[in-house]
C-alpha cells in the first residue's frame, strides 16, 4: 500500500523474493509458483510523486515489467484474510 519510495521498493523486493523462493529445483517453495501475486495500490495518479517525471515513469515501468500489478487512484479501505477492499 502506498506509491512512495518505500512502497515502490517494498513491492519490487517482495516480487523478487517470491520469484526466488518459488524457482523449481532451487527455491524453497516451488509448488507456490504462479500462486503469489504482488499488488501495489496507490491513492495518487503517479508513483513517487516527489520525484521528477522521468523517475516516476521509470518506477511504474520497472514494477510492471517485473509483474507487479500497480493500481493508481485507488485507496485500500479494508484488508482481511485473503482479500483487500478497494475504493
Amino acid at each position: 500500500v502506498g506509491g512512495g519510495p518505500t512502497g515502490v521498493e517494498l513491492a519490487g523486493e517482495l516480487f523478487d523474493l517470491a520469484e526466488d523462493v518459488t524457482r523449481p529445483h532451487v527455491g524453497t517453495y516451488p509448488r507456490l509458483k504462479g500462486n503469489v501475486k504482488v499488488v501495489l495500490c496507490h491513492s495518487g495518479s503517479e508513483l513517487v510523486p516527489q520525484f521528477e517525471e522521468p523517475l516516476r515513469l521509470e518506477a511504474l515501468k520497472s514494477l510492471e515489467k517485473k509483474g507487479v500489478q500497480v493500481i493508481l487512484n485507488t485507496r485500500v479501505m479494508e484488508v482481511g484474510d485473503g482479500y483487500a477492499k478497494l475504493s
